[in-house]
């Protein structure tokens, strides 16, 4: 009888191993990591305290508050000022400073006050640009789940900034201030969550058997 007990428990630990992680959806707040400006040009390191085994898609939830600006609509001290919004964020992530694995831009045109916005992060074309891949939903360029394979550590650097045009004739500068910047990812966690969900039933009939030992004898 013990025998067939290690082998039921030795198949179940099997089918642990064996079986296919669940992929879930995971939220990790970054905002820290570029400050309430989203601008980071340095060296800005993340740790999202878990590694995963596969992660299939990568977004940023943004929320915060855009005060538009306003420009000189003649470039001279006679022209019409005029509202502007033309402010572009962009952000980019990768395994380190400089190197950009994915990334994606976010256009405030039409925006004054709060808002909130689901920006879907892409791979990054061979000739960067930020106008290449300027956005606002889901990236122009899907990513490559390959590309995210920086992030199964839980680790990743960003490069962020923004930009607007007109300079010349601005009078008040369009500000961004982000109250919330929420990196989503969806994929596999490592330890997976089958493996776990096993792994406490192979503990639970390990821990039921051992009072019926103890009170056959």
């Amino acid at each position: 009888m013990n025998r067939l007990r290690r082998y039921a428990l030795a198949a179940l630990a099997a089918l642990a191993t064996a079986t296919p992680g669940f992929a879930a959806e995971y939220r990790f707040d970054i905002t820290d990591a570029v400050g309430p400006l989203g601008v980071c040009f340095g060296d800005c390191g993340f740790d999202l305290g878990m590694q995963f085994s596969r992660i299939d898609s990568a977004d940023l939830l943004i929320r915060g508050v855009f005060e538009p600006g306003v420009i000189n609509s003649y470039g001279d001290e006679n022209g019409a000022e005029l509202p502007f919004d033309q402010l572009y964020w962009t952000i980019k992530l990768g395994d380190a400073a400089f190197q950009d694995n994915v990334g994606n831009s976010k256009s405030f045109a039409g925006v004054d006050g709060e808002f909130e916005s689901l920006v879907g992060l892409g791979s990054i074309p061979i000739l960067d640009s930020p106008w290449l891949f300027l956005v606002n939903g889901p990236a122009q360029f899907p990513v490559d789940p390959a590309d995210l394979a920086f992030l199964h550590d839980g680790e990743g650097h960003i490069y962020s900034y923004t930009i607007s045009g007109w300079v010349d004739a601005m009078l008040v500068t369009p500000v961004v201030h982000f109250d919330q910047i929420t990196l989503i990812l969806n994929g596999v966690a490592v330890p997976e969550p089958s493996a776990l969900a096993m792994g406490s039933l192979l503990l639970l009939a390990s821990a039921g058997r051992r009072p019926c030992r103890a009170f056959l004898r």
